[in-house]
């Protein structure tokens, strides 16, 4: 049950964090809001397709959530690096997005692979016993 509530509470966060695509591509090019959309759209819908597998544990959930993490890692340097680039026009110093990085691979990313790795037993069908002889 606990973990059910994790999937469904970590939803927020994994919008915001795959966010950062569209955003990036607005900040360079505003003629691109279209294209801006459909990327966090689809990145939506995975969130949702990997959410729904998590919560009915269903078998390969734990390698698309494999695959979502570093999305969300990437997409949220991407938000909170580029955050002020449409107003000064600067491009963050990479210091900055390497502190961003760290911060999140070790609050967010280390967090969801902890806990996916302790139930990481719960998508795996128990072993067949085999008859007696």
């Amino acid at each position: 049950m606990w973990f059910k509530v994790f999937v469904l509470l970590r939803i927020p966060i994994s919008i915001l964090c795959l966010a950062g695509y569209g955003g990036v591509i607005i900040a360079e090019h505003a003629d691109f809001d279209c294209f801006a959309a459909a990327i966090n759209a689809a990145l939506v819908v995975f969130l949702s397709v990997v959410s729904v597998r998590l919560v009915q544990l269903r078998k390969g959930a734990l390698r698309l959530a494999g695959w979502l993490l570093p999305l969300e890692t990437i997409g949220a340097v991407l938000r909170l690096s580029g955050a002020h680039y449409p107003t000064t026009r600067r491009v963050v110093e990479s210091p900055s997005v390497f502190a961003i990085l760290c911060v999140v691979l070790v609050v967010w990313i280390l967090l969801n692979v902890a806990i996916l790795y302790n139930v990481r037993g719960k998508f795996t069908e128990p072993a067949k016993e085999k008859p007696g002889l």
